[in-house]
C-alpha cells in the first residue's frame, strides 16, 4: 500500500521521521553499521599497532577515520532508497538497498567530496582575505572594535555556509531518486528548497540536536570504563582509549546516523508534493495499466522529476 502523501507541517515531519525510524529500526541501523565495519577493523588494527609501537600506527588510524567518513557517505543512498520504497509501499532489505544503489552511491560520494572542497576553499579564501586587514587593524584600533569586526568576520561566513547548506540540503535525495550529478542535483535542490529554508533549518536543527545529545551520552557510557583500565604503559593506555572511542563512534553513528537522512528525504518528498503535486502524479501513475509500467526499480521510476 502506497503511503498517502500530503503536505506536512514541521511537527508532522519530525513525527514521521521518528515513526519511520522506529518501525524500520533494524533496516536503518544495519545500513549505517555494515559499511562502518571495515573502517572499525582498521581503527582496531591501528590500536594494536600503537601497543607494539609501530611507525605505521598513526597512518593506519588516519585511514580508519577517513574510512568512517566514507562509510557514512556510502550509507546515504540506501537510506534514501529505503524511504522511497516505503513511500511507494514496497518492501526492501539491507542487501537490496545496497545492490540497487551502486551508481547513486558514487554520485553521493562525488557530491559530498565537491561540497567539502568548496567549503574548504571558501573558508581558506575568507581567512586569507580577512587575516591581513585584521592584523593591521589590531595595531591601531581598540580591542572592542577589533572584537566586533572579528565576530562579524566569523558570523557572516558561517551564515553564508549555513544558508548554502540549507539550499543544497536536498541534493542527496535528488541525485538518488532522480539521477543527475553535481550541477543538476544542485539546481534541483535549490528549486525545491526555495522559500522553505527556515522550515528545513528547524527540522535539521532539532534532529541534529537530538542526535548530538544521544551520541554524546552513548560515547560517555562507552568511555566510562576507561579510567579503570590498568594499563601498564602509555602506549597501552592510548590503545585502550582508542578502542573505546572507536566503539563509541561506531555505536553512535549506527544508531543516530540514519535520522538526518530520513528527515531530509521526507522533506524532499514533502517539497515535491507542495511544489509539483507529486501526490497527484502518483495517483495518476497508479491508474495506468500494469502492462505499461516501466521495468526500472519502482522508486526511481515513480518519482522521477517531471523535467529531469
Amino acid at each position: 500500500m502506497i503511503t498517502a502523501l500530503r503536505p506536512l507541517s514541521t511537527s508532522e515531519l519530525l513525527d514521521r521521521t521518528f515513526h519511520l525510524y522506529r518501525n524500520n529500526f533494524v533496516l536503518f541501523v544495519s545500513i549505517f553499521a555494515i559499511p562502518q565495519l571495515f573502517a572499525f577493523a582498521v581503527i582496531l588494527t591501528g590500536a594494536a599497532l600503537i601497543v607494539v609501537k609501530s611507525e605505521t600506527a598513526l597512518l593506519t588510524n588516519v585511514i580508519g577515520y577517513l574510512l568512517l567518513c566514507l562509510a557514512s557517505f556510502v550509507s546515504q543512498a540506501p537510506i534514501v532508497l529505503s524511504i522511497s520504497d516505503i513511500q511507494m509501499g514496497q518492501k526492501i532489505g539491507v542487501a537490496g538497498a545496497f545492490s540497487r544503489t551502486k551508481a547513486s552511491t558514487l554520485r553521493v560520494i562525488w557530491i559530498m567530496f565537491l561540497l567539502f572542497i568548496a567549503i574548504s576553499v571558501f573558508f581558506g579564501a575568507v581567512g586569507l582575505v580577512i587575516a591581513v586587514p585584521l592584523s593591521a587593524l589590531a595595531q591601531t584600533a581598540s580591542a572592542t572594535i577589533v572584537g566586533i569586526i572579528t565576530s562579524a568576520t566569523i558570523v557572516i561566513p558561517l551564515y553564508v555556509v549555513v544558508r548554502s547548506g540549507l539550499t543544497l540540503s536536498l541534493m542527496i535525495p535528488a541525485t538518488v531518486v532522480e539521477g543527475g550529478w553535481f550541477l543538476s542535483s544542485m539546481r534541483r535542490s535549490r528549486a525545491l528548497a526555495k522559500g522553505n529554508l527556515f522550515r528545513i533549518f528547524t527540522v535539521c536543527f532539532l534532529v541534529s540536536l537530538l542526535g548530538v545529545m544521544v551520541a554524546f551520552l552513548l560515547r560517555l557510557l562507552v568511555m566510562m570504563p576507561a579510567p579503570f583500565y590498568g594499563a601498564r604503559d602509555f602506549a597501552r593506555a592510548q590503545a585502550e582509549y582508542q578502542v573505546l572511542q572507536a566503539v563509541g563512534i561506531f555505536v553512535s553513528i549506527s544508531l543516530i546516523g540514519p535520522l538526518a537522512t530520513i528527515a531530509l528525504t521526507l522533506i524532499y518528498y514533502d517539497q515535491r508534493v507542495r511544489k509539483e503535486g507529486f501526490d497527484l502524479q502518483l495517483m495518476m501513475a497508479a491508474l495506468q495499466p500494469s502492462s505499461t509500467l516501466p521495468d526500472a526499480p519502482p522508486p526511481a521510476a515513480a518519482v522521477a522529476a517531471p523535467n529531469s
